[in-house]
């Protein structure tokens, strides 16, 4: 690991807290993978540990966040080196305040890896080289969206993309009703439990993300786009690209545990 890499870890790791940053059972765990940590923390517990019993919870999650505070440090050293960030970044209008926002995303909420790695795509769009200010207006307020939504939320907005791009709906034959439109993201996140669906479905038409519901009793659907307002499709494309260049879950998760032992 490069000298820069180090200290980006040195000064992440701080971000833990205090009476737990230089607690041996956190520092050891930063280097397993999440199944061994989960087997030894649940052991740890059983066996009536003093540090486990106290501060179970916290060491959890201090774990989660300092792998998580390691993993975005290395790869925002790996997005400069590629060129996919501008090198002036931090001193731009949102630069600053965008890895802001993601490092708090990090300490208050220890999201799950498609949330972190959706806002991480939105982070290096915004903060993307040649970007004016007028699309980087926009893509500041998609990248606070993003922030508010929760990964089931995401998983109905990817889900939604893909009947865009299949044009799933374009068969006239299907009825533009709730009821099908329900039982088509039923089948494809592949659970029936049509109230999960519909509660992340009213978020995304709060944000404008997807378009209302239709017909004096909300039993309609417009199936153009998929639903998917300009909002919507904007999002996704952005999502799509840059979602190239951050490490899914069991690249991260490798890649962080070479970083810690180094």
């Amino acid at each position: 690991m490069s000298e820069s890499a180090k200290r980006d870890s040195n000064s992440l790791m701080r971000a833990l807290p205090e009476d737990l940053r230089q607690s041996e059972v956190v520092q050891a765990f930063l280097n397993e993978p999440l199944p061994t940590v989960t087997a030894m923390l649940t052991a740890a517990l059983a066996m009536g540990r003093e540090q486990m019993v106290l501060a179970g919870g916290r060491v959890a999650q201090a774990i989660l966040r300092g792998r998580a505070m390691i993993q975005f440090g290395k790869e925002l050293e790996d997005l400069h080196q590629k060129g996919k960030l501008r090198e002036n970044y931090a001193d731009t209008k949102y630069g600053f305040h965008s890895l802001v926002d993601l490092l708090k995303l990090i300490e208050e909420e220890t999201p799950d890896d498609d949330k972190m790695r959706t806002a991480k795509a939105l982070f290096a769009a915004l903060n993307a080289p040649k970007v004016d200010e007028g699309e980087a207006i926009a893509r500041y307020q998609l990248f606070h969206l993003v922030l508010k939504l929760s990964g089931s939320q995401l998983l109905l907005l990817s889900i939604c993309h893909a009947f865009y791009k299949e044009k799933h709906f374009n068969d006239n034959s299907i009825q533009p009703s709730t009821q099908n439109w329900l039982n088509h993201v039923a089948t494809r996140i592949g659970h029936n439990v049509h109230s999960l669906i519909v509660q992340d479905e009213e978020v995304l038409m709060r944000y404008s993300i997807l378009t209302p519901r239709t017909w004096t009793d909300g039993s309609g659907v417009n199936f153009t786009n998929a639903r998917l307002t300009d909002v919507g499709v904007r999002m996704c494309e952005l999502i799509e690209t840059y979602s190239h260049d951050i490490p899914g879950p069991t690249e991260a998760s490798a890649s962080s545990r070479t970083s810690v032992a180094q």
